[in-house]
């Protein structure tokens, strides 16, 4: 799969968009999918390659960066229902901070490096 396909199937505004991405999964049942999560990041890494594509995805990008802290943000709050259920807090953060770091990184033209920027590394970037 393309990391546009990728990006795609995330994005609930468009026919690519699969209720069992990483996005859906998170929006229909609460629920981090590591694996699902691992092709997301694999496909930002790779979309950082192609710079020239960006512009093909930039809302899909935003919006499904907008929803990840908006649905952080709702984890921690007392007086909203959602809570990530199957992520102790502690995780929740460092996943919040990892998507930050991810996304600022491609906007920028500079992905962190997972070797020195992160506990797991991403087994889709590996070798």
């Amino acid at each position: 799969m393309s990391h546009i396909d990728a990006i795609l199937r995330n994005f609930a505004w468009n026919d690519r968009y699969d209720e069992e991405s990483f996005v859906g999964v998170l929006h229909e049942r609460c629920l981090w999918d590591m694996e699902k999560y691992w092709d997301l990041e694999a496909a930002l890494y790779d979309l950082a390659e192609h710079r020239d594509e960006l512009p093909v995805v930039t809302w899909p990008l935003f919006r499904i960066f907008s929803y990840m802290m908006v649905s952080f943000g709702a984890h921690f709050d007392p007086n909203d229902h959602f809570s990530i259920g199957n992520l102790p807090n502690e995780q929740v953060h460092e996943y919040r901070e990892r998507i930050q770091l991810v996304f600022e990184g491609l906007f920028s033209g500079e992905m962190p490096d997972q070797s020195s920027c992160f506990d797991m590394m991403n087994p889709r970037l590996e070798g």
